[in-house]
């Protein structure tokens, strides 16, 4: 099977330090792309620019940039689009994005991920889309049925593939890409993993974006020390990746947070 791992730009000299520093062990493990996210908003857009350029130009990596388009104009995404084909870049992923309190866009901007889709396709069609899905639903969802139909108009605008978000319930992904199927989603769904590098950072985002944290995870974490928390962490993530496996999934992509530990545990687990 093959995996991918996902960067996010550094904010600041120290954290691109580490990143350079922690990028021989992570590109070791031979993923098939990276992806290089945006930062809430879009604020990072040039950042994800930037890093992308270097993984590419340096390490020789296949990359696929994040393009979200809140915070961008139509035609500030389309030259993103075509500076990174002049750069060689052949895949992307596009996002229409969280909205940031009080947003509010106008004729010269993409108000869905789909009408972003639609627009990168006619500016770049060469290049391979990705999109998210969700298989616990989206906040913004009105009914279950919103995950499957959002992601299908996704698909219909030029799509490729999709990365779910983080889950922890393992049945909610596989149940989720079983009913995709059988509603006649070809696309390949791939799983999102996300480590638990910091139990509270990990489950604050999860809670914000509706991802279900089980009370016996989280009690799972309570009052341990910084060893017992990554030998826990190793135990779940490790067990969840090689459940995926057995069930057939046959790409994973796992959000590393620029960290290495975790994210080189699930490969090594795959692989033996």
């Amino acid at each position: 099977m093959t995996f991918s791992l996902e960067f996010f730009p550094p904010r600041t000299a120290l954290a691109e330090e580490r990143l350079e520093a922690r990028l021989p062990t992570l590109l070791a493990l031979e993923p098939h792309f990276v992806s290089v996210s945006c930062g809430a908003a879009g604020s990072s857009q040039q950042g994800t620019f930037e890093l992308v350029h270097a993984l590419h130009t340096n390490h020789r990596v296949t990359c696929c940039p994040h393009m979200s388009s809140i915070g961008r104009t139509r035609t500030q995404i389309a030259d993103m689009a075509r500076a990174y084909a002049q750069l060689g870049i052949r895949r992307c992923i596009a996002l229409r994005g969280d909205k940031p309190d009080g947003y509010a866009s106008g004729a010269a901007h993409y108000t869905s991920s789909w009408e972003l889709i639609a627009g990168l396709r006619e500016v770049v069609p060469e290049v391979e889309i990705g999109v998210s899905c969700y298989p616990e639903g989206h906040p913004e969802d009105r009914s279950p049925n919103d995950r499957f139909t959002v992601l299908k108009r996704k698909l219909e605008a030029g799509a490729h593939f999709t990365i779910s978000q983080l889950f922890f319930d393992t049945d909610a992904f596989l149940t989720f890409r079983d009913e995709c199927a059988r509603r006649g989603i070809s696309a390949p769904v791939w799983p999102g993993i996300m480590p638990i590098h910091n139990p509270k950072q990990v489950f604050g985002f999860a809670d914000k974006c509706g991802t279900v944290v089980p009370n016996a995870l989280r009690a799972r974490f309570e009052a341990k020390s910084d060893a017992e928390t990554f030998e826990i962490a190793r135990d779940i993530v490790c067990r969840q990746a090689l459940r995926l496996k057995a069930e057939g999934v046959e790409h994973m992509h796992l959000y590393t947070l620029n960290r290495r530990r975790l994210a080189t545990e699930i490969v090594r687990s795959l692989k033996t």
